[in-house]
């Protein structure tokens, strides 16, 4: 979900939680803001944030009051947080939890796949770099709302480049370094040279460094 995404989302909630004019909502509408919040804080902010633990409160407050109140911290909560959502990111402060820590995990796998070159163990380092450049490709394309969780690699990239989530050029690239991770994990040692992990590894930085640790 890009910027814009997360900002029409938040206003179809906010709309739906400031109700009908001197109308209150019912049990599924309370429902759909706050679930809906939820999710939405969750891909933005994480769910160890201030934010997500005070919108999981109110939702646990279900039928332990009274049903007036209950709608009036629940409406006033979701447009509370999801407004200041919509501030953060026109200031550009939002960075998605989960692309960080993905691209922070990423970052690691390839640090000690350099290391394990300069080491020797180029087989080690094939694996490690494969396995950053299939679950990085995956994750950049579900994030990007394609259904790609069990799709071989080749589909994936294709996939990217048929939305024009990357373009042509970035596509065929991540495309050449296909045959490397194959060769890995078919353990196909012999086919493998230590220039090819380091061009999928300079790659790979690029890509992830511009798609797993920007803000939105």
């Amino acid at each position: 979900m890009d910027k814009n995404g997360i900002i029409t989302r938040a206003d179809e909630l906010i709309s739906i939680a400031k109700g009908r004019p001197g109308g209150n909502l019912n049990h599924q509408e309370i429902e759909q803001i706050l679930f809906g919040s939820l999710s939405l804080i969750k891909y933005c902010y994480g769910e160890n944030s201030k934010q997500f633990e005070i919108l999981y409160n109110i939702k646990k407050l279900f039928g332990q009051i009274t049903l007036g109140n209950y709608e009036f911290q629940a409406k006033t909560t979701v447009i509370g947080i999801l407004t200041n959502l919509k501030s953060d990111i026109d200031l550009g402060l939002i960075i998605s939890i989960e692309k960080q820590t993905a691209g922070e995990i990423f970052t690691d796998m390839l640090s000690l796949s350099k290391k394990l070159i300069d080491e020797g163990y180029k087989e080690s380092s094939a694996v490690l770099a494969s396995g950053a450049f299939e679950d990085s490709m995956k994750k950049f394309g579900h994030q990007n709302g394609l259904d790609v969780k069990n799709a071989d690699l080749t589909d994936v990239i294709n996939a990217l480049k048929s939305r024009s989530i990357i373009k042509s050029i970035q596509a065929n690239v991540a495309q050449s370094h296909v045959p490397l991770r194959n060769k890995a994990f078919h353990a196909q040692w012999d086919k493998i040279d230590v220039p090819e992990i380091k061009s999928l590894i300079a790659f790979l930085e690029e890509f992830i460094l511009k798609n797993f640790e920007s803000a939105i």
